[in-house]
């Protein structure tokens, strides 16, 4: 998945532009060791004067407290970076902003309310809350919590590109006859309905015929727009207080009912919703659009989602900008709207089958960051009527990821990996992040070195080794290196580096040892892992780039699903190709050199960090044709596609990715409860993977391309037992 956060480092980055268009250096044939035990001494006795050690803050958590308690009471601006602030979904202009937070361990809610907290409720072990970031520090001191963590914004994938040859077969000026739905099936008398869609995207074209029943009605049960401020500015006069309201008591945007909707549809309502890029509102068509929109001769129908009947429940979470535009991403605060789906479908005694097309590569892809623990807290084994599907990802193509193995720090020992290329650009993007993940029990050290641009070369122009190791705290070891001496002069003329600075503004960091994350400018680098210790059992570490990079020498096709896709209980969708044609708005036929059947060449290889058979299945992706949104004022979204992709009817857009193929299981598994309302997860996990297809493409599996097969929807209804209602 492309991720969305806008890298930047402001004043500490004077060199970012100077590499643009330079070319690189052959990388160096290094010969230097990691640092040594006296280094390491010296550094972590350094470190460990004047710093608390009682916190149990993430480290970027620690960095936040610090500067709106620190900084901002001096009058200051905030120097956090600018990806930190979209991460937790803040604003820099405010003073005391409010984030979400995971909590492990024991809590008192009334010590919570003290430092301004809400907690949003427990599962598992783990109280997810909001809380003030001046109100983290004391939160980090409190006796029975183990660990605090950061709920982040996640990215909305853009659609994969491909080569268009719409020219080659010749273009028909008649409706191609191949425009009945590639992917269709018997669907045995099912339609979904009784079962609840939910969706947490971009949001929902809400006047789309495709969401509208026959009498005129809205099929969509509510919308919470988390953005929508109308319900607060208008006194309560449009729209109702959502269901989670912020610190202060006010509303988290506003929530729609059908009702209203159907009154708004009518004129005689107001629905201020909208879906900026189209997104969610083509998800939401691929899982359960009726195709009622359509015009120019194409029958109603032609492009029906799988669960057709269905009701939807739709959480409108894009992350928008101070200006009110769409930057890419899902709010930290998505997390509330899948557990109210899941709750509101309770409410109405129905299952649910929820679609989560989105994701991002900041996490150890072991299903332990904060968003797939929530997953894993409401769907899974034992927990009737509610399945969460979740794209894998569309960044096979990128060389977004690599591995290796360390050892001890004893003799003997082979203490470092191998060294590893990593090449980061200059893009509007802003610049790469790279997250190295590790197995909780090691004690492991980073290099880092620069040898073409980037920020860390002496002002005379040596490429600096940065060491960075794990220390328990906070806040990690860091030492800056020319060869084996330390470094302690100016780095990189105009940029302001310290090692502080570093720490601050381009770490982050879990104090367990499993993650450490470090952002990175234009440049040419070589990065390996070490022991710091004999504490060294499994030595195996894994990298990923995310934002404008890629590694070279070291690179690895595997354990690349995005998160929260790599949730024991999620179901993980991957793509596969199955469409080369349809009737575009012009009545010419759009082509594409496919062949069916073929895994999609962007559909990221499993399995999770920990072994977990991810993706679990996949599914018709290239090319689904579903609902074209509309923006507010009536302009149509098309996804960053080209004007061929739209269909003759006008109302509908082929489109690819993992995004579009996780819908068509949630419409699959829509159908599945329609038949058996008490199924859950794991159960139909199981149902998927038993009757999936296994062909010439698939190969035998569980593998890590395919899961466990090819999504055969005919035989996994079939083998669907009947079940009574809930």
């Amino acid at each position: 998945m492309v991720k969305m956060y806008r890298l930047t480092l402001g004043a500490t980055c004077g060199l970012l532009t100077v590499i643009s268009n330079a070319a690189f250096a052959a990388p160096p044939d290094l010969k230097i060791g990691p640092p040594s035990a006296a280094q390491i001494k010296a550094v972590e006795s350094l470190n460990s004067r004047g710093v608390e050690s009682d916190s149990k803050l993430e480290g970027e958590l620690s960095v936040l407290s610090r500067h709106y308690s620190e900084v901002r009471s001096r009058g200051s601006s905030s120097p956090v970076k600018p990806s930190t602030l979209q991460l937790f979904g803040i604003r820099d202009k405010d003073a005391n902003p409010t984030i979400e937070i995971a909590i492990t361990g024991k809590t008192d809610e009334s010590e919570l309310t003290k430092l301004g907290a809400k907690v949003r409720f427990q599962a598992d072990g783990v109280t997810y809350a909001s809380i003030p970031v001046k109100s983290l520090e004391p939160l980090g001191k409190l006796d029975g919590i183990e660990f605090v963590q950061g709920m982040h914004a996640m990215s909305i994938p853009k659609p994969p590109q491909h080569n268009t040859t719409a020219g080659a077969p010749p273009r028909s000026t008649s409706r191609n006859t191949n425009d009945q739905l590639a992917d269709s099936f018997d669907r045995q008398q099912l339609s979904g309905k009784g079962v609840v869609v939910g969706v947490v995207d971009s949001g929902i074209d809400w006047k789309h015929p495709d969401f509208i029943n026959p009498d005129g009605t809205s099929r969509i049960l509510y919308i919470w727009d988390m953005n929508d401020k109308s319900y607060e500015t208008s006194g309560g006069k449009i729209g109702n207080k959502a269901p989670e309201s912020n610190v202060d008591g006010t509303s988290i945007g506003t929530l729609y009912t059908r009702e209203q909707i159907t009154a708004a549809l009518g004129g005689k309502g107001i629905v201020n919703s909208f879906d900026q890029i189209g997104h969610g509102t083509a998800c939401a068509g691929v899982a359960a659009g009726n195709g009622e929109g359509t015009a120019n001769g194409v029958p109603k129908g032609t492009y029906m989602g799988v669960a057709p009947k269905a009701d939807l429940i739709i959480c409108c979470a894009p992350y928008r900008d101070e200006r009110g535009i769409d930057a890419g991403g899902i709010r930290a605060d998505a997390y509330l709207g899948v557990k109210w789906i899941v709750s509101q479908a309770k409410e109405l005694k129905r299952p649910c089958s929820i679609n989560l097309s989105y994701g991002g590569h900041d996490t150890g892809h072991d299903g332990n960051a904060t968003e797939e623990r929530v997953i894993n807290s409401l769907a899974g084994p034992g927990k009737p009527g509610v399945a969460i599907c979740v794209a894998g990802g569309n960044e096979r193509g990128n060389s977004l990821h690599a591995s290796g193995r360390f050892g001890p720090a004893k003799e003997g020992s082979q203490r470092e990996s191998r060294w590893i290329e990593l090449n980061t650009y200059d893009s509007n993007d802003g610049n790469a992040s790279v997250a190295f993940c590790f197995d909780t029990k090691d004690d492991w050290g980073i290099d880092i070195y620069s040898y073409d641009g980037g920020f860390l070369r002496t002002s005379q122009g040596e490429g600096i080794i940065l060491s960075v190791w794990n220390s328990g705290r906070a806040l990690p070891n860091v030492l800056a290196r020319v060869g084996e001496s330390e470094y302690r002069g100016e780095i990189a003329p105009g940029t302001n580096f310290s090692i502080q600075n570093y720490r601050d503004q381009f770490l982050r960091y879990n104090a367990d040892g499993r993650l450490l994350v470090t952002t990175l400018p234009a440049g040419k680098y070589l990065v390996r892992a070490w022991g710091h210790s004999d504490m060294v059992g499994n030595g195996r570490f894994d990298a990923y780039v995310f934002g404008p990079g890629s590694f070279g020498n070291g690179s690895e096709h595997q354990f690349m699903i995005g998160s929260p896709g790599n949730a024991k209980n999620a179901i993980t969708i991957g793509a596969y190709d199955f469409r080369t044609t349809w009737t575009n708005a012009d009545g010419k036929t759009s082509y594409r050199n496919l062949m069916p059947g073929e895994l999609s060449d962007y559909s990221n290889p499993g399995y999770s960090r920990d072994g977990t058979v991810k993706p679990d299945i996949v599914a018709p992706a290239t090319y689904a044709i579903s609902s074209l949104g509309r923006q507010k004022d009536s302009t149509y979204v098309q996804m960053g596609s080209d004007p061929e992709s739209v269909t003759a009817d006008g109302y509908h857009l082929a489109w690819s990715g993992t995004s579009a193929a996780t819908p068509f299981v949630t419409g699959l598994v829509a159908l599945m409860m329609e038949k058996n309302p008490n199924l859950d997860a794991d159960q139909i996990r199981k149902l998927l993977a038993e009757n999936a297809t296994r062909d010439s493409h698939t190969g035998g599996t569980p593998n890590r391309d395919w899961g466990y097969g090819k999504l055969n929807p005919v035989a996994t209804l079939k083998a669907t037992d009947s079940g009574k209602a809930m």
